[in-house]
């Protein structure tokens, strides 16, 4: 079974580079997505994943 890297906020998976958020310093962010997380900050703050 392979496992998956998940957005830590909405649970997208990331899987391609383009994918990842990015900080402050333009750096990939590797916990969250790029449609939750950008320039250091949440996009959203109410969405959540919930297990």
């Amino acid at each position: 079974m392979q496992c998956k890297v998940l957005c830590q906020s909405c649970g997208m998976p990331l899987e391609m580079t383009e994918d990842l958020g990015k900080n402050m310093d333009s750096s990939r962010n590797d916990e969250y997505c790029v449609y939750c997380y950008q320039n250091g900050g949440f996009i959203c703050t109410h969405l959540l994943f919930i297990q």
